[in-house]
């Protein structure tokens, strides 16, 4: 599908920040992306999507197979302190990745080596985050990484390593590709909560008024939610609105190659 003239599978992906050491795209593409695969989900073909769009308008214009041009609004359904956490995570991971890469000591004492550190309890700010960071970097560069079994569970000083501790930081390490990073560990998953966090959007953004028209209203579920088309509950009638209560000419809410749509004046 064209992207302001380009197709998506040629265009560069855009990170939030350097490309050597971001893994998550910025916003902006991932919107970008998000609402190609929506708008795919829901059945539509041969659109072409342009993100320079006119004034009043909202994120995305839209030129339809048949010739229609429509205007997007494109939100997902993720739980904010999820969102948060993962960001913090990303900070510590865009920190290693850049000891990886310009200090020889990191990248010695990691390479071969696949290390993952699960921290269940992540973060909670700046500081933190440059605290978990520094205390990360001073216990990889304090392991013999080469003495360790191939795959091992790695224990450390609670004493010594203060932060790993109230991170709740189990330390993980195998033989392979080189990898050092952070994630947050098994999380416990609510399958209700994409479906009600969409249903809040909905009314949410029905409170907004548009300079142009037709505006459509696409929402993303969470990306770990597989669906089929008939296990989508009715979103809508969650939100409490009918499609005429809201500014939008159409809303497609789905996830993982299926999607629901609600259209203005069709039952």
């Amino acid at each position: 599908m064209p992207i302001d003239g380009t197709p998506l599978g040629e265009i560069p992906a855009i990170m939030r920040g350097d490309a050597e050491l971001y893994t998550t795209y910025s916003d902006e593409f991932a919107n970008i992306v998000g609402a190609t695969y929506l708008l795919d989900a829901a059945g539509y073909r041969d659109f072409q999507i342009a993100t320079v769009v006119p004034l009043g308008a909202p994120d995305l214009q839209v030129t339809l197979s048949d010739g229609r041009t429509i205007y997007l609004e494109f939100k997902r359904a993720q739980n904010f302190a999820d969102y948060r956490a993962d960001s913090l995570l990303e900070q510590i991971n865009v920190f290693l990745r850049r000891a990886q890469r310009d200090d020889p000591t990191i990248s010695n004492a990691t390479r071969g080596r696949f290390i993952e550190i699960s921290v269940p309890n992540p973060p909670e700010n700046r500081n933190a985050v440059e605290a978990a960071s520094n205390e990360i970097i001073r216990f990889v560069s304090s392991v013999d990484w080469n003495r360790l079994q191939s795959k091992s569970l790695v224990p450390f000083d609670p004493a010594e390593f203060p932060v790993l501790t109230s991170l709740g930081a189990r330390v993980y390490v195998t033989t392979g590709a080189t990898h050092l990073s952070v994630s947050a560990g098994a999380r416990s998953f609510d399958p209700n909560e994409p479906f009600i966090l969409a249903a809040r959007l909905i009314r949410t953004m029905s409170a907004k008024h548009y300079a142009i028209n037709p505006v459509w209203l696409g929402i993303s579920l969470a990306d770990q939610l597989p669906l089929l088309p008939d296990s989508l509950p009715n979103i809508l009638e969650l939100s409490g609105l009918s499609v005429s209560d809201t500014p939008f000419e159409e809303i497609i809410v789905g996830s993982a190659g299926s999607a629901q749509k609600y259209v203005r004046n069709e039952r």
